[in-house]
């Protein structure tokens, strides 16, 4: 079977036949995991029993399983199976884990009806005449167990999928690749719902390099992974430090953050840089609440640099600006907090900064978009610290990935991201809100369609790249490094 065959394929099964076909499964697997294991608890009720009766009756219950209920579970489970790989890109065989799996399937199918069968009947003839245990039934009482092991070692390399094919399995591989293992040293609160924390490496050494901008990913003890700007000194290579504010309606990333404490161990990826400072005559930051994080470091890089340079804080609250106490002290620092009345006039800053000024902001989207229409795309650079809401309709368009000659096809309802990944199961991503930029994947030919937030907006033409969490096609086809 060719992948183009298997992309054929998966397009005829359709999502509500697929949920079927899938629920199916589930149900002829379990069942059988079921009866296994009530085969297993009666056969070795029938060894251990000293009465001729309910040694007879358990045989008899045993025997009447596997006649009816036993068979039909396997049956269900072997077709519905197989109907799901042949539905799919991923075929019959793609990745080890599915040798494996078919391997073991393969064992249990030959001791269920090879051997546990005979032991069956034959316990059971014996069990009628004798009442007493037979060679048979003491064989049973160790095979089944093995055959119910077997068939849970089954079920689950099928719903864990190793390498890539469920959530827990891609967060195996991305921990695998370029995650550093680091140590809480310091979790100090730094305004109303922020803290700060200081990152260092386990074993003492020296941490990766990164410049104003920069981002890591914080795997964290659950398995979670989320991304915060660094604001630190990038010319301290001992500890990375990270400012996280509580999303109380969040997804959870944040309220464990804000639980740790000194000693606990977390991963580090990265740094990455979608955010990098460029050489201009004069800068203007403009920070929303958390998003002057990403700034601090962009600020004493001018300043050391001595160039002009102006701050514009605004927040809800003196009590909730992170790092408000320290910026209040400079002279380029101006806070606006809400409760107080004080509101930015954002065109007036703009209209007096110096010449090509350079605009740099981190906040909510409604901050940036009022920025996008007065700065000029050159000059204006960006960060979201969230995802925008996506409400343009969605078409489908096919994606034809260089490197394996694979056509995949991208329905409306799917992400190319999701696509992809039934080819490249270890392709990484993170936030998949089109944030982080970690699902980036180079375009060779085809005009993408640009949903994600980390492109600037003078690059919003680009041609070369796609985020492919949330980006789609403007082009029927988009051809991938991949």
């Amino acid at each position: 079977m060719t992948q183009t065959d298997g992309a054929t394929r998966a397009r005829r099964m359709r999502p509500g036949t697929r949920k079927a076909v899938l629920a199916a499964h589930i149900v002829g697997s379990v069942g059988w995991i079921g009866v296994s294991a009530s085969m297993v608890v009666l056969s070795l009720v029938g060894l251990a029993t000293e009465h001729p009766g309910i040694r007879a009756g358990t045989y008899h219950g045993l025997a009447v399983l596997d006649e009816t209920v036993m068979g039909i579970a396997a049956l269900l489970s072997l077709v519905t199976g197989v109907w799901l790989a042949l539905g799919t890109p991923f075929g019959l065989i793609r990745h080890w884990w599915v040798v494996v799996k078919q391997i073991l399937f393969t064992l249990v199918m030959i001791g269920a009806f090879g051997f546990t069968h005979g032991w069956v009947l034959g316990g059971l003839d014996e069990a009628l005449r004798t009442g007493q245990p037979t060679g048979d039934g003491r064989a049973l009482a160790f095979g089944a167990p093995v055959m119910l092991i077997l068939l849970i070692a089954t079920a689950v390399v099928s719903v864990y999928k190793p390498g890539g094919r469920t959530p827990r399995g891609r967060r195996q591989v991305s921990r695998s690749s370029g995650t550093r293992e680091v140590t809480v040293t310091e979790v100090r609160p730094l305004a109303e719902d922020v803290v700060g924390l200081t990152l260092a490496d386990r074993k003492g050494g020296e941490l990766p390099a990164w410049e104003p901008g920069a981002h890591v990913d914080l795997v964290l003890p659950s398995g979670l992974v989320r991304q915060y700007s660094l604001c630190g000194d990038p010319a301290d290579r001992t500890s990375y430090q990270v400012a996280v504010l509580l999303e109380r309606d969040g997804r959870g990333g944040s309220r464990e953050i804000h639980r740790l404490r000194p000693g606990q161990r977390i991963g580090v990826r990265g740094p990455r840089n979608n955010f990098p400072l460029v050489d201009a005559p004069a800068y203007l930051f403009v920070a929303g609440g958390i998003g002057v994080t990403p700034l601090l470091p962009m600020i004493r890089e001018v300043a050391a640099r001595g160039l002009p340079w102006r701050l514009a804080y605004l927040g809800r609250s003196p009590r909730t600006m992170a790092f408000a106490a320290d910026l209040r002290a400079s002279a380029g620092v101006r806070l606006y907090p809400k409760d107080a009345g004080r509101r930015a006039d954002l065109a007036e800053l703009v209209r007096t900064a110096p010449p090509a000024t350079h605009v740099y902001a981190c906040g909510p989207h409604r901050l940036m978009d009022a920025l996008e229409r007065m700065v000029p795309a050159e000059r204006l650079h960006v960060e979201h610290f969230a995802a925008a809401a996506d409400t343009a309709p969605k078409r489908p368009f096919t994606a034809e990935l260089a490197r394996t000659g694979a056509t995949v096809a991208v329905p409306a309802g799917r992400t190319l991201l999701d696509a992809v990944r039934e080819y490249a199961p270890g392709l990484e991503a993170s936030c998949e809100n089109g944030v982080c930029g970690t699902c980036r994947i180079t375009v060779l030919r085809g005009t993408p369609e640009h949903r994600d937030s980390v492109l600037q907006p003078a690059e919003r033409g680009r041609t070369d790249v796609v985020y492919a969490c949330v980006s789609r096609s403007k082009s029927q086809r988009l051809v991938l490094d991949v």
